[in-house]
């Protein structure tokens, strides 16, 4: 799970593709796995402050409306990095349960400290 979390957060961070993430780019692409990734390490990034004030974790829900939806359960079910380290039950995202507690709290903490995207403000009209 590490090694998955690590390369999104380098393919966000530096918008090239990490060499763990070419298959799941070959069968999305480009945009929209980097849309994907996003929302999944967002996701993580706020599992990690449930933790950490000990509130009980929450799936991602994902509503198959939008496409970046259907692109993470085509990568869960093509992709074989994808699917040791998620799941899709009932319409919302989880983690594989053969992953340890340890690990998916590492992982966790990574996106916590390393997705930070930049604020956008817009100027007032005057």
């Amino acid at each position: 799970m590490i090694d998955l979390i690590s390369n999104m957060l380098t393919s966000i961070n530096t918008s090239n593709i990490a060499p763990l993430l070419i298959n799941a780019e070959k069968i999305v692409g480009p945009r929209s796995l980097r849309v994907v990734m996003i929302n999944i390490v967002d996701w993580l990034k706020l599992e990690y402050k449930r933790e950490t004030q000990k509130r009980p974790s929450k799936p991602l829900l994902l509503n198959y409306n939008y496409d970046w939806c259907n692109n993470v359960k085509t990568l869960i079910e093509s992709d074989c990095i994808f699917s040791q380290v998620f799941s899709v039950c009932e319409g919302s995202l989880y983690y594989n349960k053969s992953l340890d507690d340890s690990s998916i709290s590492e992982a966790r903490r990574l996106c916590f400290e390393g997705f930070n995207p930049p604020e956008f403000t817009t100027m007032r009209k005057k």
